[in-house]
Parts: structure tokens; C-alpha cells; sequence
């Protein structure tokens, strides 16, 4: 039976849905308030964290964004059930805009989906942070746990979703005065920059669920948020051609590898190449006999591919048909 979100491990991986995909976030553990809290495995940008230029997190373009369930907003990636599941949690950030001196004050902010702070990184790099930091909590450790390392500049990589998962710059919410905004480098190691500085700094976000959010159970291959009402599984669905031939191919045998977790169906025809194959469901292992018609001016081998996968990355080998001719 499915379990709530706080009985995960914190450093676990679970698959959320952006715009009807599954995205993976890393589950962090409790915040202060006891609310579920997950950061998204990738970055997207580069952005600006403001571009007034002021090193406010608050009503910053980032935390605008991150909060706007409208076109463009990054809440709006959610369906009604995810955004229902989302509780918004006290988040304390550092400003140094509002007495006109280099002083760094504190002020908490109540927020669904933000940018985590300097402190909340937990890194030993981060000593210098101003005036002891912002409180909370370190997420570090989840972050190593992820990863898979006991190396925090290592753990402290934020990717970005090309192939080579390339590591960027990143925003947190805190600001170090009045014209720097602390940033965590592409190398794992602490920074800082101008707000309006857009060009090679991105966007991780964190979301706040409420802790009684349902997720996969212990013995499911993969964890899904909200399984009852979210597919928890990966569709592939393909057609290809097999080779076409001037003599028809009157009978076939299914050789498809069978190394995949899940459920896959194939079917095979030997009009590939019309409008309209006349396809045939077909096991694995097993022979069909093929039609007599055709539109095309060959004879042509097909075979369609339905399977829904339970693990992550997998893909289903291309079969190979022996045909009689």
C-alpha cells in the first residue's frame, strides 16, 4: 500500500510530473515546520535573481516566478492534484536592502516553491555567511546520500539536463549585502554575484509538501509522488520497419529479448509500407499468418512496440522476425 512522503529516507529519489513528465526530485526530509521538502534533481535557466538588482529574494523575479501558477510560472508545470498536495512553509532569507547599510537583516516569508538559502546547503565552505546565517536546517547530508558521496563540494553539483548533466552556477535565496547575492558555483564551492547577472546562473527549486503526501510503496521499483492518481510507470510506444521484400512474407516468428521489467505487447504486419497496416497481434515467441493485400509497391516487415516499464531509463530491444516467404 502506499506510504506518506516523511516515511522516505532523506537522499531518496522519487518522480514528480511537469507538464505531464516525470521529472526527478530528491527528497530532503522535514523542514521546521514538519512539512515535506524535495529539490529538483536539475536546473533550469540561466536567469536573473533580479533584475531590479537588488539582492532581495522577496518579490525577487525568481521567487515571483517559482510562486506564479499562470503561464510562465514554474507552479504552473503542476496538475490540481500535485499543487493541492503542496502546503506553503516559513522560509527565512538574508537581505541587506532595507537599511541603507551593508547590515544583513532576517526576514521569514511564507512559500509552496523557492530557492533554498546559503545555510540550508550546509556547507563548512560557508563560515563566512553573514551573521551567522539563516537558521534551519542542512540538507547536506540528503544531498550526499543522493549522490552517493561523502565529498560535500561533490554533493554540492547542480546540473543542468543536457546529456553530460553539465554543472552550473546556481541562485540561493540569501544575500551577502547590498550588491551580491550569495550564489553556489558550478565547481560546488561557494560565490556570490549581482542579482541581475543572467548569463551563466540558474534556477534549483525546492517545494513544500504536506507531510501526509502519498508516494509509492517500499516494494515498488521506482517512487512516484501521488501514485493513486499518477501512472507509475513509463510508456514506450514505437513502429518501425523491418525490411521490405519483392516475394510476400506469408508467415512470421516473434524473437523479441525479454529482459525488462513491466509489461510489453507486440504486433507485426507485412504492408509496412501502407497507409494502413493491417496489424496483428503477435507474442512473443509465437507465428502469425500474414493477409494477401497490399497498397504499396513492395512487401514490407513491421512491427509495433506497446510497453509500459516500471524502472526508469529502460528501453525495450528491437525485436527481429523470421518470415516465410
Amino acid at each position: 500500500m502506499p506510504r506518506t512522503i516523511t516515511q522516505l529516507a532523506p537522499g531518496a529519489g522519487l518522480w514528480i510530473y511537469e507538464n505531464g513528465a516525470t521529472v526527478q526530485y530528491i527528497y530532503l526530509g522535514t523542514d521546521g515546520s514538519g512539512n515535506a521538502r524535495v529539490l529538483r534533481k536539475y536546473c533550469f535557466g540561466p536567469l536573473a535573481l533580479n533584475s531590479s538588482k537588488a539582492p532581495s529574494y522577496a518579490g525577487s523575479d525568481v521567487d515571483l516566478m517559482l510562486e506564479n501558477t499562470g503561464t510562465g510560472g514554474f507552479l504552473s508545470r503542476f496538475d490540481a492534484d500535485t499543487l493541492a498536495a503542496l502546503q506553503s512553509t516559513d522560509i527565512t532569507y538574508s537581505d541587506a536592502t532595507r537599511n541603507g547599510t551593508e547590515t544583513v537583516e532576517f526576514f521569514t516569508v511564507s512559500r509552496r516553491a523557492f530557492l533554498l538559502s546559503i545555510t540550508e546547503y550546509g556547507s563548512s565552505a560557508f563560515q563566512s555567511d553573514p551573521q551567522g546565517g539563516e537558521g534551519g536546517i542542512s540538507y547536506l547530508p540528503a544531498l550526499k546520500t543522493y549522490y552517493g558521496t561523502a565529498d560535500e563540494h561533490e554533493a554540492l553539483l547542480h546540473r543542468k539536463p543536457d546529456e553530460a548533466e553539465t554543472p552550473v552556477n546556481i541562485w540561493t535565496r540569501s544575500a551577502r549585502n547590498t550588491r551580491y547575492q550569495y550564489s553556489i558555483q558550478a565547481s560546488g564551492y561557494q560565490g556570490s554575484s549581482a542579482p541581475e547577472g543572467a548569463l551563466s546562473y540558474w534556477c534549483r527549486p525546492a517545494l513544500s509538501f504536506r507531510p501526509d503526501t502519498e508516494v509509492s510503496p517500499a516494494e515498488a521499483p521506482e517512487v512516484f509522488l501521488l501514485p493513486q492518481s499518477h501512472r507509475t510507470y513509463w510508456v514506450i510506444q514505437a513502429e518501425t520497419s523491418l525490411g521490405a521484400s519483392a516475394s510476400r512474407p506469408v508467415r512470421g516468428k516473434l524473437c523479441a529479448p525479454n529482459n525488462v521489467t513491466g509489461t510489453v505487447s507486440f504486433q507485426l504486419c507485412n504492408n509496412f509500407g501502407d497507409a494502413s497496416p493491417a496489424w496483428i497481434t503477435c507474442p512473443n515467441g509465437g507465428v502469425v499468418e500474414f493477409g494477401a493485400e497490399k497498397t504499396a509497391d513492395h512487401w514490407e516487415l513491421g512491427v509495433r512496440v506497446n510497453a509500459q516499464l516500471l524502472g526508469s531509463g529502460e528501453t525495450v530491444p528491437e525485436p527481429s522476425v523470421l518470415a516465410v516467404c
